[in-house]
């Protein structure tokens, strides 16, 4: 970052210091402060302080101050990417039930807020810190431990009134991705799940089955593709986190893990991590990816799938990447290939990457809000979000998946076995830090600075280092 900035790890010590001068039950203003600078007000109920880099399951959950009582008129913030866009689907159907709960409240107004999506945990914690938080936010659940239980910059929804009823149309593995020690600090907003997907057309054309085996991948994509024309892999393989998300579900799918079971050790240089980065630059030297992908964003891998360039991909939420119906339709998808023998000892899996609708711990409108978090996701729309094209995403309630309409989606089957077999990233309080350290050390692998086992040993010290600062 540039010299002027504030680095995240400073904003999180800045916040935790903030909640350990909080004794219980008090409420403390900041000492006075000097010509030009902000006098912070933090109220909090501390029971006992927690480092940030202390391993999540050591982490003591904190209660956050209970809101006050509202009385007249409210307004509600609500920060999530893509409020002030109306005109996306997503946006469109978001604005819309939002208009439809002031209607039906009209003492509540609602202030939406744009949060950028890259860069959604640095933006609320600089705003947890300087004491003026949004009221709701749409984040990554995995927030849950770094600003939820590791900052306690989140309310724990246990805590609300009507909790514990609402909280039971919920599907149990996807409410566990909102909850660190016992307490949920969010909602289940939805789950995307990685998969796998083909062109029907192209695989027929060149007499090639669909992969279920990692040998079986690198051949059909060797035997689809026609240089110049067409690709057998395309994935988003650049210095950004998208990396990190396309390589990850092949080191679970062959046992492996980022960390090791009490988040106290990076082990994403051990055999199982190294042989799924060894897959995409086997495909790449042989040359069956995608030229440029090293370059590549989550958009511009889009744009290869729309052009039908790329003939086979890792991706979630194919509906809305693809973004014309009549496209998606030309493909298929199913569950990862699986390695001929898993490498690593933990069970396979696949990626999960959850999304949660969240209270901020310091908003004092904390009983609006979860009125507007229950409008916005209830078992209707948890089912209406699911079979709405440039939506589509797996539902989080339990009733949705018997809905007969649930069942006529596309990739439906497949999303659901990607469910039942998916886990989260793990829930370290500096797994946002050692993600873009691993997505570097991806990168350097695949455009050849370094071998796999080179990059990720690299990388792994340096993610270990995260635990000392």
């Amino acid at each position: 970052m540039n010299g002027g900035s504030v680095t995240r790890r400073a904003l999180l010590r800045s916040f935790a210091l903030a909640l350990g001068s909080v004794s219980m039950g008090a409420i403390v203003t900041a000492c006075q402060s000097s010509p030009g600078e902000r006098t912070v007000e933090v109220t909090k109920i501390v029971q006992q302080q927690v480092p940030v880099t202390q391993v999540v399951e050591k982490t003591i959950v904190v209660t956050a101050t209970p809101a006050p009582a509202q009385s007249g008129p409210v307004t509600i913030e609500f920060m999530y990417s893509g409020a002030a866009d109306t005109t996306s689907p997503d946006g469109k159907w978001i604005s819309q039930r939002v208009a439809g709960f002031e209607k039906a409240n009209p003492s509540i107004t609602v202030k939406r807020t744009d949060l950028p999506w890259n860069t959604q945990s640095e933006v609320l914690i600089t705003r947890l810190v300087a004491g003026q938080p949004p009221d709701l936010a749409i984040l990554h659940s995995s927030f849950s431990a770094e600003i939820g239980a590791g900052m306690h910059g989140l309310a724990v929804m246990d805590d609300l009134d009507g909790w514990k009823t609402y909280s039971q149309i919920f599907v149990p593995a996807r409410l566990q991705t909102v909850e660190v020690s016992g307490k949920h600090y969010g909602v289940p907003w939805y789950g995307l799940v990685f998969g796998f997907a083909y062109q029907k057309a192209t695989l027929e054309e060149a007499k090639q089955s669909p992969p279920k085996t990692w040998t079986d991948l690198v051949a059909v994509a060797k035997a689809t593709t026609v240089p110049g024309k067409r690709y057998g892999w395309g994935a988003a393989m650049g210095q950004a986190i998208d990396s990190a998300y396309r390589v990850y579900p092949f080191v679970l799918v062959n046992g492996g893990r980022f960390m090791n079971e009490d988040l106290s050790k990076f082990t994403f240089n051990d055999p199982a991590n190294v042989e799924a980065l060894q897959l995409f630059i086997d495909m790449k030297k042989n040359g069956s990816t995608v030229p440029g992908m090293d370059t590549w964003d989550a958009g511009k891998e889009g744009d290869a799938f729309r052009s039908g360039i790329a003939v086979m991909g890792l991706a979630a939420n194919w509906p809305g990447r693809l973004q014309k119906p009549e496209l998606l339709a030309q493909w298929q998808l199913l569950p990862l290939p699986q390695p001929e023998k898993p490498t690593g000892s933990a069970s396979p899996a696949t990626l999960s990457d959850d999304v949660m609708l969240t209270i901020t711990a310091q908003s004092k409108n904390k009983a609006p809000a979860f009125q507007l978090i229950q409008f916005l996701m209830n078992e209707q729309t948890s089912i209406e979000r699911a079979i709405t094209p440039g939506l589509l995403f797996p539902p989080v309630v339990q009733s949705a998946f018997k809905d007969p309409r649930w069942q006529q989606v596309w990739g439906h089957d497949a999303m659901e076995y990607e469910l039942e077999h998916s886990v989260p990233w793990p829930y370290s309080t500096v797994i946002g830090e050692a993600q873009s350290i691993y997505a570097l050390a991806v990168s350097k692998a695949f455009v050849g600075q370094m071998s796999a086992q080179q990059a990720l040993d690299e990388g792994v010290a340096k993610a270990q280092q995260l635990f000392k600062k």
